[in-house]
């Protein structure tokens, strides 16, 4: 109950002076590659550089974090804020949130850097104090700032734990989530797990333990949920391929190669008197999507659903 108050409190004090980002700890000297911005703390293993400035034009510059007295190439190199390992891009006034890797905290650290890791060269630090009072507690956003260390995660039971299972992205990346703006994705469990053998979904934080946000899997409508190729015993010699076609009605199709066939699911929530159909074939049945085997000849599928009563026997 406290801990809320001096939370809205300490919101309510922000906004006063513009976006609250956290425990400011400094701006960046401007050195080289006109990098410029400043420095907050989110918590403790997370920073937050606010209005960024680089040209992308240095050889191989990367975040850098240290516990020696300035900066140098006995620091450690952090992700970028997708979570890649990349020399950075080129900067124009974004805001990145970044995660310290594991078993490191604000509290070992001296100084961040842009750092050249093949010329050891700095193109921009600020020292980060000792004793510094990052601020405390997890699992809320600060105005716009969230941690981005978020996987999705499945698990048996009603509960997300730590003792759970992360999956791949729809891209199959196992890296922290981006940002998601009403976006329909097709996520695929690993290896042999199916859907019967997890109870929750959720997007949780593997590093500080927290639940972001879970939903139970109704286990009665699972009855209904169709096979995966796998289970039918096919092996793919493609890697699985999906497309959304209608959002409101979940309309997706799935396709792969496997030995001379192409192997296609159709999938959606649809009741009589809709049915789904798929047809060889260059004339489509209704619009939708094409498929191409990718071999010297195609083979073309169109994908729909049609209504019992536009169904005509001759």
């Amino acid at each position: 109950m406290h801990f809320e108050v001096a939370l809205t409190l300490l919101l309510m004090l922000g906004c006063a002076h513009g976006r609250y980002l956290g425990k400011e700890i400094g701006a960046l000297s401007r050195l080289q590659h006109g990098v410029r911005g400043a420095l907050f703390a989110v918590d403790s293993r997370t920073l937050y550089l606010h209005d960024f400035h680089y040209d992308g034009a240095g050889p191989a510059a990367y975040f850098f974090v240290g516990t020696s007295k300035g900066p140098s190439s006995s620091g450690v190199r952090l992700r970028d804020e997708r979570g890649g390992a990349s020399p950075l891009r080129a900067y124009r006034g974004e805001g990145l949130t970044l995660s310290l890797p594991e078993g490191h905290t604000l509290r070992d650290l001296r100084w961040f850097s842009v750092w050249c890791d093949e010329y050891a060269v700095n193109f921009g630090s600020v020292s980060i104090p000792s004793g510094l009072e990052y601020p405390y507690g997890y699992g809320r956003c600060v105005s716009m700032v969230c941690v981005s260390d978020a996987k999705f995660w499945v698990g048996r039971g009603e509960t997300p734990s730590p003792q759970g299972i992360r999956i791949p992205d729809e891209n199959g990346k196992e890296e922290p989530l981006r940002k998601y703006d009403n976006k329909t994705i097709v996520l695929t469990l690993p290896g042999e797990l199916t859907v019967f053998d997890i109870g929750h979904f959720a997007v949780w934080c593997e590093a500080f333990t927290v639940d972001f946000g879970h939903i139970v899997l109704p286990r009665a409508a699972l009855a209904n949920v169709p096979p995966s190729l796998k289970m039918l015993g096919v092996s793919p010699q493609s890697k699985l391929n999906c497309e959304v076609l209608l959002d409101e009605l979940a309309f997706e199709v799935r396709w792969a190669i496997a030995g001379d066939s192409i192997v296609v699911q159709l999938v959606a929530k649809i009741e009589q008197p809709f049915l789904m159909a798929v047809a060889r074939g260059v004339s489509p049945l209704v619009e939708g999507m094409s498929m191409s085997s990718g071999r010297s000849s195609n083979i073309v599928c169109s994908c729909g659903i049609l209504s019992l009563s536009d169904i005509k026997c001759a």
